[in-house]
Order: C-alpha cells, then structure tokens, then sequence
C-alpha cells in the first residue's frame, strides 16, 4: 500500500487496514487520527471526507450494511426473544414495508425492576448518528448501588408524540401496573402528553438540572434558591425558600408556580423521589453509546445487550463477594448519618416508640414503628436519617432492619441473578412466522444529509461551554464587549492602553499543520505532502 500512489489508493483498501480495530467495541475512528496515522506509517495523506468514507466502510465491513441491518431486524429480535425468557420485543413496520418503530426489554432487566429496583425511571431520547435518521427511546433506572440499570429500548424515526406513545405504551406491556411510580424527564412536550396517556397513575417528575440551567442567566442567588427548594424535604422550608425568590425574582417564580411545585419539588410530590431528582443516569448512558449509535441498528442493540450482560456478571460477582449487609453507597450514607447524630439529645415520650431527638434549640419527633421524622427523610428516602439513627443507637436496635430491602446486598445479588443469553450467527437467527418472506427496507425515506454528521448534541443558548472564547476589549481592558463598542472612559496619564493586563488571556495559538503537526507551515506547504506528491 505504501508503494501506491496516494490518488490512486481506494477507500476500500484503506477501510479493510482499519476494520481489524474495529472488534473491540471500545474502539472509537477518528478520522484525523486517521489521516495521521496514513502519513505517519504510509506516506499517504488524505482529505477528512475521504477518511470519513473510509471510517463508513470500515464499520460496514465490520458490523454489517446499514440497509441489510432493518431486513435482519426482526429476525434479530425474535432470536433473542427465544434465546431469553421474558424478553419483551416488538417491531412496526409502515405499508409499503418500511421500517417505523421497534422495542425491546430484556427479561433479566424486567424483572429486576420489578422486584428488586425502586419505582423509578428515567426516560430520554437521543438521535442515531449513522446512516440512516431516527432517535433512540431509553428508559433506565438505579440499582440499591445507585448504578444504572437499563430497562427498555426503543428505535423511531422521530421524537415526537405517535413515538413516544408507542415506547411508552409497550414498555407499560411489559412492565405492568407499578404502584407509586415516578417518571423523571426533561421538558419534552411529547414526553408529557404521553406519560399522561399511557400512565395516568404515575407522577411525570421533571429534571432538576435541565430547569436549573434555564435560571443560570438570571443569577447565582436564583439557582440556589431553586435548588434548596427543590431539595427540600420539608414544605415550611420549601415555601421559605420560594418566598425569598419571588423577592429575588418574580419572573423566575412566576414560571416556576406555573410548571407546579408536584413535578419538581421533592417536598410536594405526591411519590417518594428516593434522590432521583435529575435524568443524569440516562444522559449517561446514551454517553456509553455513542459509538453503537454510530453503526446499524443490528450492531447497535447487540452492543447494548453486551453491554447489559457485561454489568451483569461483574455486579452479580461483587454482590456475591460481599460480606456488608448493605451496598456500600448507602452504607457510607448511613455511617455519616450515625456519625452525625452521636451529638444529639434523646429523650422518651409516653408512647413506646415515639421518641425526641433534640438539636440545639429544634426538636424532632421520630416515631420508629412507622418510620417517619419530623425532617421527613427518613419518610422518603427509606433511609434512617441522623435523628432516626441517634434514637435506634439510642434503643439499642439493629440499625439495618430500619433500611428499606432495596438498598440491602441480598436484593443487589437477586437482581443481578439472571442470566442474558447471546446470539448465534446472524445465518442461524429465525425469522418470526408474522413476517414471513417480507423484506423490511429503510428506517426514514429522507437519509442523513451527506457530509459530516454531528456527534454530538445541539446544545442549548444557557448551555453554553464554559470554553468558549472570551472577548476582551483592547481598550478598557474589559471582557465581555470590543473597542468599537467601548463606553469606558480614558484612563488618565501614563498608562499604555494597548498593552494587555497580566490576566488577559494570551491570543490563540499558532495554526498547526494538519499532516506533520508543526507550527511553522500549513498542510498546503508541508514537505511531507509536497515529497509525496513529486514521487
């Protein structure tokens, strides 16, 4: 390959140089680092849409045709259906035999929620990065451990209310009534109107970081006001810190009053939040995905079941190692609640368990029998607060009967107890009865646009990176504005405006070369590229 000129190599050949890499699912193509390792191993430069083209062919060759994938789908689905007991799946497909929606939970993963998770979810949708357009529904959960437990995925074409529905509705068929359950999302118009649709039982919690976020342009103050009330276990101290940001801010308040404190406030909601107040555990693993995203939709739920099946067997083993009656995340919580609660007075009631616990001049009533406190902690996380756990230590009780069984390591090593079965060979899967010889073409008839695709999400106005370049103004000093719009006055003797103070940053720094790296010259005048070229 190095003894072939450069306009002459086809991406093919590059592509099957690349594909080796490709096996390990950890392995992420870049295409500079692409372009670099050509020149640095071959002599060879090519352009970055030509090592995009390559990269494409490589996951081709690797993971499958991206268009074959949506034939192999149901077959795919059906065989693990088979290979897993209690997996629920389900594919729709439009009348001229395209591809709409597709759904899929496994059984290990449904019964674990069921009898072991708290009823909580997560749901998000994020965008498939590949070929083809469509969005990928998740919904998760969190383990005693607070690890992230996927429960359901889903594949459409859009993220609007007909899709949502359709996730949310199946993922009700397999999940059932869940008594208490909390359904926590950003603001999705879409996400609202089907949670009321399919679960008008369940309470739709919003997402404390993505409402949060929307408040940063309005001040530090206002953030931490929202924040100690939506944190609040307490409604006197949630309407104290609500009436302090009507002074602070009436807009703020004003929108916040008109969402409605139930679907963010943890003292007004109507189900225990058990600390699940953002949707950060689904942003994190649409993170883990990212690269499946990338390839078919085959290849992309393989990796996702691989994915689950290898935290599986490394969870199982290290509940089943463990000598702790509690997982370690909630025993360190509540070692620093009994820590915590050494210092406080306790004193008897007239009723057996009905106990004071005094700190400094607040008093707390904390009735053991039926597990609640003034603080409501203990009410709502199932977790002895540190006045509970001052009055057991006090009474002499184990402190582990106090805990509720979800957080306990017996119900972390029966939740991680099943089995998840692979595939065989793609020749060997079996295609279900209700398709037939039918051939399943395209997800969405409009493609991806040609170019680059984005990888990473649109991110909102307040969302701003904190690296984003700042301004300063070579006038007054000033950051934020430039001199022509410049309102300071003139600084008055001796002070040389056009040398900038010591805590300007410097300017950008100099343009490397795309080929060699070097600062001196650019990819149009490398001698790399320029000797390649005359040989």
């Amino acid at each position: 390959m190095g003894r072939i000129a450069p306009r002459q190599v086809p991406a093919r050949v590059l592509g099957k140089y690349f594909a080796r890499r490709l096996v390990d699912e950890r392995v992420v193509l870049k295409p500079k680092e692409m372009m670099a390792e050509l020149v640095r191993e071959f002599g060879i430069h090519i352009d970055y849409s030509f090592a995009l083209r390559t990269r494409n062919i490589a996951i081709q060759m690797v993971y499958g045709d991206f268009d074959k994938s949506y034939a192999q789908l149901p077959a795919f689905l059906h065989t693990l259906q088979l290979m897993n007991p209690g997996t629920v799946v389900d594919m729709e497909i439009t009348s001229d035999g395209r591809f709409k929606h597709s759904f899929l939970a496994l059984g290990a993963c449904v019964n674990a929620f069921i009898q072991y998770a708290r009823p909580v979810l997560m749901i998000h949708g994020t965008h498939l990065k590949g070929k083809n357009k469509g969005v990928l529904f998740v919904a998760v959960t969190k383990d005693g451990n607070e690890q992230i437990l996927p429960v359901a995925v889903g594949l459409g074409p859009i993220e609007n209310d007909e899709s949502w529905i359709w996730f949310l509705a199946h993922l009700h068929m397999a999940l059932g009534d869940i008594d208490d359950l909390l359904i926590v999302s950003d603001q999705h118009q879409s996400i609202k109107n089907a949670v009321e649709a399919v679960f008008p039982r369940a309470t739709h919690g919003l997402c404390y970081y993505h409402l949060k976020n929307k408040m940063t342009k309005r001040g530090k103050h206002v953030t931490t006001l929202f924040q100690e009330a939506a944190y609040a276990y307490r409604r006197d101290t949630f309407q104290e810190s609500m009436s302090t940001l009507e002074q602070v801010c009436p807009n703020a308040y004003q929108k916040l009053c008109n969402i409605g404190p139930v679907h963010w406030a943890r003292s007004h909601c109507p189900v225990r939040h058990y600390g699940f107040m953002t949707s950060n555990a689904v942003e994190s693993l649409n993170a883990r995905l990212l690269w499946a995203r990338r390839l078919p939709v085959c290849s992309l739920l393989e990796m996702f079941r691989s994915i689950v099946e290898k935290w599986f067997v490394e969870r199982r083993a290290a509940a089943q190692s463990s000598n702790h009656v509690l997982t370690d995340g909630i025993a360190l919580k509540l070692s620093g609640n009994v820590d915590k609660g050494r210092c406080y007075a306790v004193r008897p009631t007239t009723l057996a368990t009905l106990w004071k616990v005094e700190v400094g001049r607040e008093v707390y009533m904390v009735d053991l029998q039926n597990r609640t406190c003034d603080c409501r902690e203990f009410e709502l996380d199932l977790i002895p607060c540190s006045h509970a756990a001052a009055v057991i230590c006090c009474t002499g009780a184990a402190i582990y009967d106090y805990v509720d069984r979800c957080y306990k390591a017996e119900s972390l090593v029966g939740m991680y107890n099943s089995v998840i079965r692979g595939l065989p060979h793609p020749e060997q899967w079996i295609m279900p009865d209700a398709f037939g010889e039918r051939v399943v073409f395209l997800a969405p008839e409009i493609r991806r646009r040609a170019g680059r695709p984005s990888t990473s999400r649109a991110r909102a106005p307040f969302e701003a990176s904190s690296s984003a370049r700042r301004h300063f103004c070579t006038r007054c000093h000033g950051q934020g504005h430039n001199r022509r719009v410049c309102t300071s006055h003139l600084p008055i003797g001796g002070v040389d405006l056009n040398s900038p103070p010591e805590d300007v940053p410097r300017r950008r720094a100099p343009k490397k070369c795309s080929i060699c790296g070097s600062t001196e010259h650019t990819r149009p005048t490398c001698p790399i590229r320029l000797s390649v070229n005359e040989h």
